[in-house]
């Protein structure tokens, strides 16, 4: 069982949703990398257990909430993916705090400041 929230994304015009199962931050739009590296031949297993190609991989920016822009490093490049993801587990590495509720999901800073809300 995975959880899943929107944040959109109106500066790079993108949605990304929080992923509490995806181990990678994953973007289908090549024009959002400012970092790529092509990779050729990798699969990806999605949790319904289909695969998908990684074509590369590299750093994305988003902007989350009003305020914040961030990079998102290691992202995935899945070409044939009908969602971005963000990874919980790799926002939780970096400090934050992931609280998925009933209607939305809260991203918290270190402080436990809300950095960004999902619906």
């Amino acid at each position: 069982l995975t959880t899943t929230s929107k944040i959109a994304d109106n500066f790079f015009n993108s949605v990304w949703c929080i992923d509490s199962g995806s181990t990678s931050h994953l973007c289908s739009d090549k024009t959002k990398f400012i970092k790529f590296d092509r990779e050729n031949g990798k699969l990806m297993l999605a949790s319904n257990d289909s695969t998908a190609n990684i074509a590369g991989k590299g750093l994305v920016k988003v902007k989350l909430g009003d305020d914040h822009i961030v990079n998102l490093s290691d992202t995935l490049y899945v070409p044939n993916l009908s969602t971005n993801l963000l990874s919980e587990s790799k926002i939780t590495s970096k400090g934050f705090d992931v609280t998925f509720k009933r209607d939305h999901a809260e991203i918290r800073d270190k402080n436990g400041d809300i950095f960004a809300k999902a619906t």
